[in-house]
């Protein structure tokens, strides 16, 4: 058997070897990366279908999360960017904060995605009437300077510094106040539910004292209501905010607020339920027609304007909806 193979082999050489060499170019050209990303649009994604509220209202309409779809940018998806026309080819630079790999800028669009659905959660239950509590804010890690010198990363949760209890920035300003420049601080902290130790040293910038990283405060609501998400672990991003909210609260509240009709949109929330910009507009509109939405959510300001003129110029059939709070989108969805 070994003979016939070697002897098979020997007949066939140069074409298996030819095809050796074309297989392993091909998973060259498909898997070297180059310091791009490509963007694209995505189809719209019911939010109700990622969030689970126990004895829920059931709804007539939809409402849906709009995303961006984005690919590595390798020899292969960078040669296809020049031939699609929906396919952007960006530089990874333009979109990464300053010394930012890329598994920091997932690990920050993780935090921004698990901030904003807090944020969403406090918005629906106070409009919904329904008692929660607050518990535990936590100081994440949101960038790490390239001037700093410590061995602290993104999504690093800070509970002490020195021994110090960590609830805010301001205990972290306090915990520095005495320091000196290249005074080396023992920083425990919190990753993937275990507790560790690192350090930094104290820089100056702007005569200030710094560790040369961006915090960022983490809020928990709690409440009597069994609410789950199921956002899949690949999923980032605070510009679901508004469309999570919306959703939530419907679930909660016997008054349905879609009227029947497929509402996609986009915009982050903040604590106090304003509706923030977010970048992407056009791959999120287009992925909303795509997926033939009746209605588009757009915070207001430059996006608003933004979003008319992609509309205008693509000769879309989507209503648009200029959203500045979380109230005020409920009270325009009342009125369609």
């Amino acid at each position: 058997m070994y003979n016939k193979i070697l002897e098979k082999f020997k007949e066939n050489k140069k074409i298996i070897i030819r095809d050796i060499i074309a297989i392993a170019l091909t998973i060259f050209i498909g898997m070297y990366e180059l310091n791009y990303e490509v963007y694209t649009w995505g189809k719209a994604i019911n939010v109700d279908d990622v969030i689970e509220v126990k004895n829920e209202y059931e709804s007539e309409g939809s409402l849906n999360i709009t995303y961006v779809r984005a690919y590595k940018g390798t020899i292969l998806t960078t040669l296809m960017s020049k031939v699609i026309p929906s396919w952007d080819l960006i530089k990874a630079s333009d979109i990464r904060l300053d010394g930012e790999t890329i598994e920091d800028e997932l690990k920050r669009g993780r935090i921004d995605l698990e901030t904003t659905n807090e944020y969403a959660l406090k918005n629906a239950l106070e409009k919904a009437n329904i008692s929660y509590k607050e518990k535990d804010k936590e100081i994440i890690v949101y960038h790490v300077f390239k001037e700093a010198n410590t061995n602290l990363e993104v999504g690093d949760i800070i509970k002490k510094i020195d021994n110090i209890d960590i609830n805010s920035k301001e205990d972290i300003t306090r915990a520095l106040e005495n320091k000196k420049v290249d005074d080396e601080i023992l920083i425990e902290v919190e990753n993937s539910k275990k507790k560790v130790n690192k350090t930094a040293k104290v820089i100056e910038i702007d005569n200030q004292k710094l560790i040369g990283i961006y915090l960022v405060p983490k809020i928990k609501i709690e409440t009597d209501k069994e609410i789950d998400f199921k956002f899949d672990k690949t999923e980032s991003g605070s510009s679901a905010g508004l469309m999570t909210a919306l959703s939530i609260y419907n679930k909660l509240v016997k008054e349905d607020i879609t009227k029947g009709k497929k509402i996609s949109g986009t915009g982050t929330i903040d604590y106090e339920g304003n509706v923030g910009e977010i970048g992407g507009l056009k791959y999120k509109i287009k992925g909303a027609v795509k997926s033939e939405s009746d209605i588009f959510l757009v915070p207001s300001g430059e996006n608003y304007e933004e979003a008319k003129k992609i509309v205008k110029d693509s000769k879309y059939k989507i209503k648009l909806i200029e959203i500045s709070t979380f109230e005020e989108a409920i009270s325009k969805l009342k009125d369609i």
